[in-house]
C-alpha cells in the first residue's frame, strides 16, 4: 500500500492507494524515485484538469438534448460516409 500526503495550504491529507503486486514489484527496483511525489503530482495534475473542465463546463448552455441530436447527426454523417 502507497501512503501519500497531500498538502492544502496548512493542512495535509492523506490518501492510502492498494497496488497490484506487479506494481509494487516495479516500484521496488526504482527505490531512487520519489513514489510519494509522483503519485501527488498526478493526482495534482488530473484534479487540475478536472477543475478547468469544470470551470467550462459552468458557462455551457449545452443541454443534453443538444448533445444527442449533436451525437445522432455525427453517427449518420459518418454512416454515410463510410458505409458501401
Amino acid at each position: 500500500m502507497l501512503k501519500l500526503q497531500i498538502y492544502k495550504g496548512d493542512k495535509m491529507d492523506e490518501i492510502m492507494v492498494r497496488l497490484s503486486k506487479q506494481t509494487k514489484d516495479i516500484i521496488a527496483k526504482h527505490k531512487l524515485v520519489n513514489w510519494e511525489r509522483t503519485a501527488a503530482n498526478a493526482i495534482k495534475l488530473r484534479a487540475s484538469k478536472l477543475a478547468l473542465m469544470d470551470e467550462i463546463t459552468s458557462k455551457s448552455k449545452l443541454t443534453m438534448k443538444d448533445v444527442m441530436e449533436t451525437d445522432e447527426k455525427v453517427k449518420k454523417g459518418l454512416f454515410k460516409r463510410y458505409s458501401p
